[in-house]
């Protein structure tokens, strides 16, 4: 166990939301995801709220806090730091990057996209950073299909903001479209995210072709469709890619007219929707139990993050300097690329300078 202190940053506002929902968890003695149900539409704080919790009921050296540390371990969201901002000598910052651009000078980068590991390169000198892919824990309180609607396929829904929906699925074409085939759409607002009691399938496109493949958003809708029992027709993203196993973990659309054939087939199936329901369930079981998320955290937390300190104070003063010189190089290079068009930032190659891992 590490005798290092863990600082987990947050802005101010969400240390505010966030302090009484942690004295209701410490009080009642709820499990770190339950005290985090309420942020179900903040999600980037609770991805470093999540860590905190479970470090303090760990019993870890750590705190809350919203200033920076000048040494120790620092865990905060990508979103949270100036991506200028370089740890001082004595600090190792552990970045959770979330929805936004990782932070270059972080010597352990968390990610929630698989398909986002081994993009920033390693620095010969260092060998760091470390990269590390994490599921994002699903939606908190979720409650599942209800099983007396056996093989009915009446209503399909969206889980999530309606900025992350394409705006063909915003328009009342797209609604009277399905009301055509006897079904109706709904996009559940937050208080009912975690409520699919009366779906019969889920619908998530962020935007339609493949040219985007979102690499910096998870796959928790897929993660909610499995706990909940339905089946899932989703777009083309590197994290659901990265996910899948079978044909029945979800279908693939990112068109209209695919979103319309998937959901045709799943109408007219009903043996394809109860395999990809039991399928989903049997995925979920094996590998989204709520031990098994917080096991990757607490590796980072007791282990992963106190040895890369040990180390970041042993390269010495030489080798810190051309770390923060690489990774500004590649900054740089990144923002190049991105501004002449050559290539989108998710997928874009390092200078030869800085040697891929």
């Amino acid at each position: 166990m590490s005798s290092t202190r863990i600082t987990f940053v947050v802005g101010p506002e969400d240390l505010a939301i966030a302090a009484p929902l942690i004295e209701r968890g410490s009080r009642d003695g709820l499990d770190p995801e339950r005290v985090l149900a309420p942020l179900a539409d903040r999600v980037v704080t609770a991805w470093t709220l999540y860590p905190y919790l479970l470090a303090s009921q760990a019993g870890l050296d750590c705190r809350l806090s919203t200033d920076l540390p000048k040494e120790g371990i620092l865990v905060a969201s990508a979103c949270s730091i100036p991506i200028t901002w370089k740890p001082p000598t004595e600090l190792t910052f552990v970045c959770t990057v979330a929805d936004s651009p990782r932070r270059p000078y972080a010597q352990v980068l968390v990610y929630q996209n698989a398909a986002q590991v081994g993009e920033t390169g390693v620095s010969r000198m260092t060998g760091l950073p470390l990269e590390r892919f994490l599921r994002h824990p699903p939606q908190a309180d979720l409650i599942p299909r209800d099983p007396t609607r056996e093989a009915r396929f009446e209503r399909v829904g969206y889980f999530g903001k309606p900025a992350n929906l394409a705006a063909e699925l915003r328009s009342a074409q797209w609604a009277a479209t399905l009301a055509s085939r006897g079904i109706e759409w709904v996009c559940m607002g937050p208080t009912t995210w975690h409520d699919y009691s009366d779906v019969d399938a889920v619908v998530a496109i962020r935007s339609m072709g493949t040219a985007h493949l979102h690499d910096h958003k998870p796959a928790t809708k897929l993660y909610n469709a499995w706990l909940a029992g339905v089946p899932a027709v989703l777009g083309a993203e590197s994290a659901y890619r990265a996910e899948r196993r079978s044909p029945l973990d979800y279908l693939e659309a990112d068109s209209v007219p695919t979103i319309l054939t998937a959901l045709d087939r799943l109408r007219t199936d009903a043996a394809l929707r109860a395999a990809m329901i039991a399928h989903g369930r049997a995925r979920a079981t094996a590998e989204l139990a709520p031990e098994q998320l917080r096991a990757g955290w607490l590796e980072i937390l007791t282990r992963v993050a106190p040895e890369t300190h040990m180390r970041w104070q042993r390269v010495g003063a030489l080798r810190r300097n051309l770390f923060f010189a690489e990774r500004h190089l590649q900054r740089k290079w990144l923002g190049l690329r991105k501004r002449l068009g050559l290539t989108s930032p998710e997928r874009s190659a390092l200078p030869p300078t800085v040697p891929a891992s």
